[in-house]
């Protein structure tokens, strides 16, 4: 759920972005909304990144992309998290190999890090895991 700000400079955006093909300085946001400053602009961006409506550019500093406008349905939840494995050094000096094991959520973020100091005892320990 988006607050009335948030709403106000996402609908703001695609406006922009539908007129002019790129996305607006905030500068611009924060004087057709009245808004005091900038900054007030930054954080609405910041929340409607964190929610998945906008993606920042890397190199361009207020460059924005729409990934999901107002009006588009929520995204379908991922049933399960997905499992990614990963072989490196438990201990880099003794060059001692071990399993490392992230369970990473449906937005990519990890949940867990499980390490182990080898095959088998991954293999043992992730078959007690719960399934999720």
């Amino acid at each position: 759920m988006l607050t009335r700000r948030q709403l106000e400079v996402m609908t703001f955006i695609e406006a922009f972005v539908d007129q002019h093909g790129h996305s607006p300085p905030y500068q611009d946001v924060a004087d057709a909304l009245g808004m005091a400053s900038k900054s007030g602009v930054c954080k609405a961006v910041d929340r409607l990144v964190e929610r998945g409506y906008l993606r920042r550019f890397r190199k361009r500093g207020q460059g924005l992309d729409i990934l999901r406008r107002i009006d588009d349905p929520p995204p379908a939840p991922v049933a399960e998290p997905a499992q990614e494995t990963a072989f490196g050094w438990l201990d880099p000096a003794a060059r001692k190999p071990g399993i490392i094991v992230v369970h990473v959520n449906a937005q990519g973020e990890e949940q867990a890090v499980h390490v182990f100091p080898d095959m088998a005892a991954a293999a043992d320990g992730l078959s007690r895991m719960p399934q999720v």
